[in-house]
């Protein structure tokens, strides 16, 4: 498969990464690419010999510093487990589930706004505002921060993808975000000490963690990374569902027909285009991993689009299925990472895609206007225009 202009796709090109070098260094930039599902789940899975903690590669910046402390993601064994746990409660199922009727009454609330418009960018109108409205309910945050979340996730990890994290640039020019991210979040934390609030945040401002107090900069690092995480996969994955169901007009008029497998063609969305296409980790020890002798402290770039598509793994990894069991992509991750927020990214695509097929009889994207995010790291519309008509 080629793209309009002739060029490669990313699938076409990594299928040839999986056939010649599964396993292979980028002198240019020191990162080991790993494209095998059995390598990069590997390497997802033993926290032992590859680790989360990218600490020692982020640029020194205090405002960046700031924001990554009390990040689990970022972390390995023992303290991992430590901070997940502080949060975890908050997406058990039937925390998510109970969610439902709000994250229903957003999605209608926001698609009433577009109503009286037969072409809308879906981005900008659902996708990117709906995960920030939930999340801030979740954490017990102002309904109304929207636009200050969304130019902090754009400024740190949608535009820039993944490897802004690791550049001295990058991190200089989203500093004034960052700075303004944790001001406000500050005020926040104050507000909910003062009189302690409902969700998150309003128990984790009471919280300690090895019996001492939760510090300021953890309760920011916890709150960011809640933000940012769930907004990111959850913009991503919706904008990447209307992308596949553009391309398979026959599973729309299934999944007309069949609401209930709605979870599968969600899933499938997530295998063939993750919101991530690849993570980092570092090598803890001389390591080999796809028959290559991977030095301590090298940094992995583990390419999860890949793994969703090898053959070895899945069968007929190119055709989009909604069928497809078991499907053990990679896109949440795997192990003691597996995302925290899987659930109710789950469950806010489940009801707004519904609500998308209920309200309109076509739904069309209008290919030429779609902008994506040039970081190769994230796979996402920035801004995705529908063309629909209502029934």
């Amino acid at each position: 498969m080629t793209t309009g202009t002739g060029v490669p796709s990313l699938t076409d090109l990594l299928r040839t990464k999986r056939e010649s070098e599964p396993v292979s260094l980028d002198p240019a930039t020191g990162l080991w690419h790993v494209y095998r599902y059995a390598d990069v789940l590997r390497a997802l899975t033993a926290p032992a010999l590859f680790s989360s903690d990218v600490g020692s590669f982020v640029p020194p910046r205090q405002e960046l510093a700031t924001v990554l402390v009390g990040n689990f993601v970022r972390m390995d064994p023992p303290s991992h487990a430590t901070y997940r746990s502080l949060v975890g409660h908050a997406f058990a199922p039937k925390v998510v589930a109970s969610l439902g009727p709000r994250i229903e009454a957003c999605a209608d609330r926001l698609l009433d706004a577009v109503a009286d418009q037969e072409r809308f960018d879906f981005v900008a109108a659902v996708a990117n505002p709906l995960p920030l409205l939930v999340l801030g309910e979740v954490l017990g945050l102002p309904t109304d921060q929207g636009d200050l979340l969304n130019r902090y996730s754009n400024a740190v990890v949608f535009d820039d993808g993944i490897a802004g994290f690791l550049d001295e640039d990058v991190v200089s020019v989203a500093a004034p975000v960052l700075t303004e991210m944790r001001n406000h979040l500050l005020e926040q934390i104050d507000r909910h000490r003062s009189a302690p609030g409902t969700g998150l945040l309003g128990e984790l401002v009471t919280a300690e963690v090895d019996g001492r107090p939760v510090t300021d900069d953890e309760l920011i690092g916890l709150t960011t990374l809640i933000l940012t995480a769930g907004h990111v996969t959850t913009t991503a994955s919706l904008g990447n569902a209307l992308l596949c169901l553009d391309q398979h007009p026959d599973v729309v008029a299934e999944l007309r027909a069949d609401p209930s497998l709605l979870p599968g063609a969600f899933e499938e969305t997530l295998r063939v285009r993750p919101p991530f296409t690849w993570g980092t980790r570092i090598a803890l020890e001389d390591v080999r991993l796809g028959g290559q002798d991977i030095p301590a402290g090298s940094m992995l770039a583990v390419w999860l689009a890949s793994a969703n598509h090898d053959e070895a793994k899945f069968t007929a990894p190119d055709v989009f299925d909604i069928r497809r069991t078991p499907n053990p992509h990679l896109s949440l991750g795997k192990g003691i990472h597996f995302c925290l927020g899987a659930g109710l990214a789950r469950l806010e695509a489940r009801i707004v895609l519904k609500q998308l097929l209920d309200r309109y009889g076509e739904i069309d994207v209008v290919a030429g206007d779609v902008e994506h995010y040039a970081a190769d790291s994230v796979q996402a519309a920035k801004s995705l225009p529908l063309r629909v008509t209502r029934k």
